[in-house]
Formats: structure tokens, C-alpha cells, sequence
């Protein structure tokens, strides 16, 4: 089956939050290029809109497909924004592990004291204190 014959099946309200995702991803993964990590603010609330969080993470999953530089930390901001427009505060974390090939990092998203975005590989890792 072709992506579009799986698009053209999927509820409105998924197509929706894709739509929403993609345009987040390519968002935060072109200014992760551009604007160094230590200006931005990973912390943020709004007003809540609705739209349950494991579909959100779903979108952003299946969205980080297409864009390119969409890694840990593109899909956790971009969820976190998605997030904050309806109302959920979280935090993105960050860890390390230490491999024969040197160090590696990761980042996830927490919202509500869950991981809800990158927790598949985030037992892997040490999470590093906020200073």
C-alpha cells in the first residue's frame, strides 16, 4: 500500500496532527541547524486545545520519517510544542552513555512525570541534572 492510499485512510483528526507534526519537525530541525542549543528554551505551557498525547506521539514519529534532521531532540522540542499549545507542560531531559566508540546522547520529552516521546531508548542512557 502507498503512503497516500494509508493517508487517504486515516481519520481527519490524524491527518490533522501529521500535518501539524511535519510542519513542527521541519520547524525545529532547520533552527537546530541554525541557532546554537544554548538560546533556546525547552520549557513551555499554553492553553489547552485537546488531542490525546499518544497520538501526538505517534504523529511526530511517523512524521520524523520525512524530515530530514529530525533525530531525538527535533521530535521532543517538536512535540513539546505541539504540547504546550494545548495546555500540557513538560520537559525535554537529556543523557548520556558511554560507548566503545566514544559518548552518545539522547534527548526525551516528560510531560505529567511520563516519557512520551524517545523513552525507547532513554533506559540506555544517564540522565543529566539540570543546573
Amino acid at each position: 500500500m502507498t503512503w497516500l492510499n494509508r493517508w487517504r485512510q486515516l481519520p481527519a483528526s490524524d491527518r490533522s496532527l501529521l500535518r501539524e507534526a511535519l510542519a513542527e519537525l521541519s520547524f525545529v530541525a532547520l533552527s537546530l541547524r541554525v541557532r546554537p542549543l544554548a538560546t533556546r528554551r525547552v520549557r513551555l505551557a499554553a492553553e489547552r486545545q485537546g488531542a490525546d498525547v499518544q497520538r501526538m506521539s505517534w504523529a511526530v514519529r511517523v512524521a520524523a520519517r520525512a524530515v530530514p534532521g529530525a533525530a531525538c531532540l527535533a521530535q521532543a522540542v517538536a512535540m513539546q510544542r505541539m504540547l504546550a499549545r494545548r495546555g500540557h507542560a513538560s520537559t525535554v531531559e537529556f543523557g548520556v552513555a558511554k560507548h566503545h566508540a566514544g559518548l552518545e546522547a539522547h534527548a526525551w520529552l516528560v510531560c505529567d512525570g511520563q516519557i512520551v516521546i524517545g523513552g525507547e531508548q532513554a533506559g540506555a542512557f544517564v540522565p543529566l541534572e539540570a543546573p
